[in-house]
């Protein structure tokens, strides 16, 4: 049972982690680079294809982490830590599910406006505060 934990502390770390990784590379690195390389209308149809692979990826990930922190609860307990991982996973999961479904939309059809631009960087963060919680509870 022991090894079967670790693995899944793996696999849900592998999943938080790189959930974490794409949302800061591409908020903090592709997006301003983007705008300072290219023209404003082809930056944003560049953006527009790139925040609904985003959050499809984010819904996945992030859920797939969860499954695995809530493995982790039934094989070693649901000691307060993981409780917490799986709270802030599903934080992390609501969080890409509804830019998924309400947001990636607009994007992709250039419809977004400063809206949708404000909930990109509210669901942003909700997802960086989540899959960052999770990620640490699971190694305490």
């Amino acid at each position: 049972m022991e090894t079967l934990a670790s693995l899944a502390r793996l696999v849900a770390g592998l999943a938080f982690g790189l959930w974490l990784g794409a949302t800061l590379a591409l908020s903090f690195l592709a997006v301003p680079r983007s705008f300072d390389l290219l023209a404003r209308e082809s930056a944003r149809e560049v953006l527009a294809d790139l925040f609904p692979r985003q959050y499809q990826f984010g819904f996945a990930s992030s859920a797939v982490g969860t499954l695995a922190v809530v493995t982790v609860g039934l094989l070693d307990g649901f000691d307060t830590f993981v409780v917490v991982s799986v709270l802030a996973g599903l934080v992390a999961v609501a969080a890409a599910g509804y830019a998924s479904v309400r947001l990636a939309p607009a994007f992709a059809e250039e419809a977004a406006d400063e809206r949708h631009h404000r909930q990109s960087v509210l669901v942003d963060a909700l997802g960086l505060l989540g899959g960052g919680v999770a990620f640490v509870g699971l190694y305490f």
